[in-house]
């Protein structure tokens, strides 16, 4: 109960009612699950040294400093050995964006992990999957929270069939040879004012390296375009800003990309 005592203890200097009463309920969650644990076996040979990850990321839910929230859980051969629930380190702009640091975070721990296990001679056997949620889908549906209407319910219970037989399916990166290595490809769209609450547009892009997504968003723009040109301006800019920011980051790697960004 770590976690939910830290972020009582950021109240200590002005207690209210709301928080002795939660503080009180907190520990109901753990009542009846004395007798659980985390039990640590050798699953056979085929199944060993299996490394999977799942995480998730809210979006400003933290009221005070509308900072998102980052959890993720790391399995060795579907037991637990690490995970994480905390914070990330600035606001984000969109439920997309928050992902993405979340994805961020998760990479650099089974990284981490991969390295660990290699040390111990216990090599994961091929890629690690990790798994991501719908958050985006239910981060919109959670504006309407005070009143949502039978199309808000039909939409969050229809949302889990988007990925549904696509358990298998994953990103493979790979060396694709010297003479298509290094590539760097964009795709951008935006749509006309689709957000019927605020009347903005909505601009989506992806980057791929050598044919694999990189970075993704898709997020609201920041005001309102009057014509769908403008709009596919905007999205335009965007994609150009990440587009500068990822080949500056791949020249620090000593991977330039060649010639010029397609998109």
């Amino acid at each position: 109960m770590v976690f939910a005592y830290d972020q009582f203890s950021l109240f200590l200097c002005n207690l209210d009612p709301v928080h002795m009463t939660t503080a009180e309920r907190a520990p109901a969650s753990v009542r009846g699950t004395h007798d659980q644990g985390l039990s640590y076996c050798d699953p056979g040979a085929e199944n060993r040294n299996v490394l999977t990850g799942w995480v998730n990321s809210d979006f400003a839910a933290d009221s005070d400093t509308r900072y998102s929230v980052t959890g993720y859980v790391m399995t060795l051969n579907g037991v637990p050995i690490s995970w994480r629930s905390s914070r990330q380190g600035g606001v984000t702009l969109s439920s997309s964006s928050g992902e993405y640091v979340a994805a961020s975070a998760v990479a650099q721990e089974n990284a981490y992990l991969r390295a660990l296990l290699s040390d111990f001679d216990r090599s994961p056997l091929g890629p690690t999957c990790v798994w991501e949620d719908k958050a985006c889908v239910y981060g919109q549906l959670t504006l309407f929270l005070h009143n949502p209407g039978p199309a808000h319910m039909t939409s969050a219970e229809r949302a889990p069939a988007s990925v549904r037989g696509t358990h298998d399916p994953g990103l493979s990166y790979c060396d694709p040879g010297a003479e298509n290595r290094n590539v760097l490809t964009g795709w951008v769209d935006s749509d006309f004012a689709a957000d019927s609450d605020t009347r903005r547009s909505v601009t989506g892009y992806v980057m791929t390296l050598n044919g694999v997504p990189i970075s993704w968003r898709s997020c609201r723009k920041g005001g309102v375009t009057l014509s769908s040109s403008s709009g596919e301006y905007v999205a335009a800019s965007a994609v150009a800003q990440e587009n500068a920011y990822l080949r500056a980051l791949l020249s620090d790697f000593d991977r330039s990309p060649l010639g010029p960004t397609c998109v």
